[in-house]
């Protein structure tokens, strides 16, 4: 059977308060992955770039929707993924059982994307603005939850 490993033990014991440890564990659960993201997507376009000029002299990215929804919707999703980890890793008994809730959850969001980028699903600039308002307003009731339930006494930290 797993054991948790508790290395993040000795935080519990630091002056932070429990808000700054929630902001602490929401931006480096959000940081690394929305660079990753930004990564990803800007390699995807100089790849689609590169084919779309060495055969048709055409560059078709980054369009309008594809700036809005990289700009705006991919950190509206990160922030709503991240939220929805801290809330449920504040209700989790291991670090493993926050991690399949979360990934489950995420499945549609990830079939969304790919959907669109294989080209099966055209979002236009209006469905991706009424896709980050309402996926923003989400993560923004995530956030007020997690800032209501987070203590560190009860907080499953990844380590």
């Amino acid at each position: 059977m797993h054991q948790e490993r508790r290395t993040l033990e000795a935080l519990f014991f630091t002056p932070a308060s429990d808000a700054e440890l929630l902001l602490g564990k929401t931006l480096a659960g959000l940081i690394p992955g929305l660079g990753a993201t930004w990564a990803g997507l800007a390699l995807y376009i100089l790849l689609v770039d590169a084919i779309g000029w060495s055969r048709h002299r055409f560059l078709p990215l980054p369009n309008g929707t594809w700036l809005l929804a990289g700009l705006v919707l991919l950190p509206v999703v990160a922030l709503l993924s991240v939220a929805l980890t801290v809330v449920v890793s504040a209700r989790a008994r291991t670090a493993r059982g926050a991690r399949e809730v979360v990934g489950v959850i995420a499945l549609p969001a990830v079939a969304l994307l790919m959907m669109q980028a294989l080209g099966v699903l055209r979002l236009g600039w209006a469905a991706v603005l009424f896709l980050s308002v309402l996926l923003g307003g989400g993560a923004w009731l995530l956030l007020i939850l997690a800032a209501r339930t987070f203590r560190r006494d009860n907080a499953v930290l990844y380590s």
